[in-house]
């Protein structure tokens, strides 16, 4: 099921906004990232923690792509990954790819947000 119905404060998990920014728990630093939107179509990313890590974002209709030429990482913590800006009605998030500093894997899930929250 992906990680569905977790409950957003979850470790290691994402989760949308009502202001269609993409929310993130994390144990680990993030010096990378990957995911597909569902149900909409991107027209652009920005800001959150991946912009004050200074990533470049980048975006296709379907993905965010997000990571440092400098090195640079985001802190473990929470808060607002990144914006999106939307075409339609974001239903969720898939094929997450979430990498550390040396490159590997960390396990993510996509949690649902409830409204309000």
């Amino acid at each position: 099921d992906g990680g569905e119905g977790v409950l957003a404060n979850e470790s290691n998990s994402l989760w949308i906004n009502d202001d269609n920014s993409v929310g993130f728990n994390s144990d680990h630093a993030i010096a990378g990232f990957q995911i597909n939107i569902v149900g909409a179509t991107v027209n652009g990313a920005s800001g959150g923690a991946a912009e004050d890590a200074e990533f470049m974002i980048s975006t296709s209709p379907t993905m965010v792509l997000g990571f440092s030429l400098s090195g640079a990482v985001i802190p473990a913590g929470s808060g607002v990954l990144f914006d999106l800006d939307l075409s339609g009605h974001i239903t969720g998030l898939s094929g997450i790819v979430v990498s550390d500093a040396s490159g590997n894997a960390l396990d993510f899930t996509f949690s649902r947000r409830q409204s309000g929250n």
